[in-house]
């Protein structure tokens, strides 16, 4: 009997490794052992090589081949952190914006409500072509927004893969004015706003209802106003909380009298009432 313990024991390991991180995912020590999984077999499983260990406390399948998508779905399925991907990067996965590779890294744009683990970019390093930049939602939204996770959806990156956590369009568009021009330029700005026909009045209004950043809401009236979908125009932006005072986003530029914040001259447009 004692001959046919061994193998059926270590068979019930490795389906216990495997129900709990498939293929691809990546765990970190804590959840494995949180999840069931003993600190004896984890030992074992990283002696015996099954386990991969990324970095410090942060495991794999030992065969796996990680990318972004991957790590991206893990935080929330294996590592119990609150994070998705957004801004450009969800943008870019929606096909509204091209990524042009041109010998340069991808940036994974990941938005949490938690500080940067601090492994993360040693694992970044072991995912080809791309790096991560980590923001905190803190100034960017309202935390119900991102507790109750109104702006986002799951979806698999690809068919039979994990579900990634990614932003929604209207989401992502709001993030990606909070970089302008710092990290976006205008110029990418408005030609991904000319792109976005197709966005949910519903889910617009709702989205800037949560958020909590003045530039990117007057941004996005601003570039709204400038393209003029017709989801705009069954909207009213007198209902967003946009402050007061003016604000200066492009150094040098043209004051929008709407709004009341500087933008490029190339791109400023006249309003009949302005007094300039």
């Amino acid at each position: 009997m004692s001959d046919d313990s061994r193998p059926k024991t270590a068979a019930a390991g490795a389906d216990t490794l495997s129900t709990l991180l498939p293929m691809g995912m990546v765990a970190s020590r804590a959840w494995l052992l949180a999840h069931g999984l003993s600190k004896d077999r984890l030992d074992n499983h990283v002696k015996s090589g099954r386990l991969r260990k990324l970095a410090r406390g942060v495991f794999c399948q030992q065969h796996a081949a990680l990318n972004w998508e991957n790590v991206v779905a893990s935080f929330s399925l294996s590592m119990d952190i609150p994070a998705y991907a957004g801004g450009l990067t969800a943008l870019e996965e929606y096909g509204y914006s091209q990524y042009l590779t041109l010998g340069a890294q991808r940036v994974i744009e990941v938005y949490s409500t938690l500080p940067e683990p601090s492994w993360l970019q040693v694992l970044a390093g072991q995912v080809e072509g791309v790096r991560f930049r980590w923001h905190k939602t803190q100034r960017l939204w309202q935390p119900e927004a991102v507790e109750q996770q109104i702006g986002v959806l799951h979806r698999p990156w690809s068919p039979g893969a994990n579900a990634q956590v990614l932003a929604r369009a209207e989401t992502a568009y709001i993030e990606l004015l909070h970089e302008v021009p710092e990290q976006i330029s205008f110029e990418h700005a408005d030609e991904i706003m000319q792109g976005l026909t197709s966005l949910s009045p519903r889910k617009v209004s709702l989205m800037l209802a949560h958020c909590k950043s003045i530039k990117a809401k007057r941004l996005f009236c601003w570039f709204a106003d400038r393209h003029s979908h017709s989801w705009w125009k069954t909207l009213n932006d007198q209902e967003v909380d946009l402050g007061k005072g003016k604000r200066v986003i492009e150094k040098g530029g043209r004051l929008d009298k709407r709004y009341w914040i500087t933008v490029p001259a190339s791109l400023y447009q006249y309003y009949p009432d302005d007094q300039t």
